[in-house]
């Protein structure tokens, strides 16, 4: 499997116990998991994250939640 650089990062949240906001930073995805995190990586795949907030650990954000919550409440199914 190819490494995937995900390069310049806007604003990159590192989800560490110090909860570190990194800007500009370069990230290596290899075998599907965060393999690097700096400045000046390459690869031969690439995306330009410039302007872009990275957020680890969310796949598929789109979901209903919230239509599980309000289930037996008419008012808010219909609103």
């Amino acid at each position: 499997m190819t490494d995937i650089i995900i390069k310049s990062t806007g604003r990159l949240l590192t989800m560490d116990d110090a909860a570190r906001e990194l800007c500009g930073t370069d990230i290596r995805i290899s075998g599907g998991v965060v393999a690097e995190i700096g400045t000046g990586l390459s690869g031969p795949h690439q995306i330009d994250a410039s302007g872009c907030l990275v957020t680890p650990g969310l796949v598929n954000t789109h979901h209903h939640l919230y239509q599980s919550l309000t289930r037996a409440v008419p008012q808010a199914q219909d609103a």
